[in-house]
């Protein structure tokens, strides 16, 4: 490979079973290494690197380090009614919310909705995955993960200069229905709001930890306003946030407030799967210096049933002419037309899906080294780019 190829081109469908091969040399179960390998794939495929397979050396070092139990199995820690706690041992964070999404969904039935907070989870991944999976299901689906407290992760307080949440991400999935559905509604190949799930699915801060990453990693600057460097000066380089800078809350200088908001609401809310724990898992963030006592973490899944309010199948029509009304919204100049939510992620899989999947160079090389070390072979490169 050349020294000045910037991206490696690979297809999903051999990076998938690589990536599981990894996980099953470190310890993993076959079927939750399967889980993890798929969740990186499809984020890679909906266009967000940031949750992809770049996260491999990042979780072959949780391993590593323990922070990671690759064995580890979740269960449900304590329920009350349309209440649970699910208990993820500390296993990747993937496995865990599959687990607690699959433990919401049995219990639905009667219910019309359930909560599961989620304790020692360690890094989600991207929770749209999750709540994509809810609305094919026809359900309503609500994730939020987060953590707070005196130098936990990269972000700082609306007006601060200091780290003291994570990037505490919100999603949302909501099921729709077409014309010419087969009587589920959810075919996998319907775009959002019309058969597919309209998909919200965002950062609490202006860009996450993973696209500093990625522009690091591609030797590119991250876009104005996003990031303050150690001095708590603006920045567009993206090292300088790995320097001691900070991630900014989203909204900016003039909104910012709103996105803080909804990242402490996000770690507060996510605290109740960690009630009573002295030392609760910080979903992915790294322990703070001064120990917990300060600190607030965890994630929360709420499911609803639009059967509990009505005929489900009237509620899916009117989201889907309110998604078709909202593509007739005539665009602005120089936007091509107005998107429903999750569209980008359906643009992004159809793309590579047919044309592969593109890695920066430098996450190529560090898969490989893992791939020697664990004796899993690498996927082709069947391109490059510059």
């Amino acid at each position: 490979m050349p020294e000045t190829t910037q991206y490696v081109i690979t297809r999903p469908e051999e990076l998938e079973p690589f990536a599981r091969g990894i996980f099953v040399a470190l310890g993993t179960p076959h079927a939750n290494a399967a889980e993890v390998a798929r969740h990186l794939v499809h984020s890679n495929l909906a266009g967000h690197d940031s949750h992809g397979v770049m996260r491999i050396p990042q979780y072959v070092e949780m391993i590593r380090q323990k922070v990671v139990n690759p064995a580890g199995s979740p269960h449900v820690h304590a329920e009350m009614g349309a209440t649970v706690v699910v208990d993820g041992e500390c296993t990747f964070g993937q496995v865990t919310a599959a687990y607690a999404l699959e433990v919401a969904t049995t219990r639905l039935k009667g219910l019309g909705a359930v909560v599961v907070a989620m304790r020692n989870a360690n890094h989600l991944g991207r929770i749209g995955d999750y709540v994509d999976t809810a609305g094919r299901n026809g359900h309503v689906a609500i994730v939020t993960v987060g953590a707070a407290g005196p130098g936990v992760g990269g972000a700082s307080p609306f007006g601060g200069a200091g780290a003291f949440l994570s990037t505490n991400p919100w999603a949302i999935g909501i099921p729709s229905s077409a014309s010419d559905h087969d009587g589920t509604g959810h075919d996998q190949n319907h775009r959002p709001g019309d058969g597919g799930p309209v998909l919200v699915d965002f950062a609490t801060t202006v860009i996450p930890e993973g696209k500093v990453r990625v522009a690091r990693d591609s030797s590119k600057p991250v876009p104005e306003g996003c990031i303050l460097d150690a001095n708590g000066l603006p920045t567009t380089r993206a090292q300088d946030f790995y320097d001691g800078g900070v991630l900014l809350p989203l909204g900016g200088a003039t909104a910012g407030h709103k996105g803080y908001g909804l990242a402490f609401a996000s770690a507060l809310l996510g605290a109740l799967g960690s009630i009573g724990q002295s030392e609760p898992n910080l979903v992915g963030a790294l322990p703070p210096a001064g120990g917990f006592d300060e600190c607030a973490a965890g994630a929360l899944l709420i499911l609803i049933d639009p059967g509990a309010f009505g005929d489900p199948e009237a509620y899916r029509q009117n989201v889907t002419r309110v998604s078709r009304a909202a593509r007739r919204v005539r665009p602005a100049p120089g936007t091509d037309a107005v998107l429903i939510p999750g569209d980008p992620e359906a643009r992004a899989a159809s793309s590579r899906n047919a044309n592969g999947i593109s890695l920066p160079r430098t996450t190529w090389l560090a898969l490989a080294e893992i791939a020697s070390a664990t004796g899993v072979p690498m996927p082709s490169a069947v391109g490059e780019a510059h």
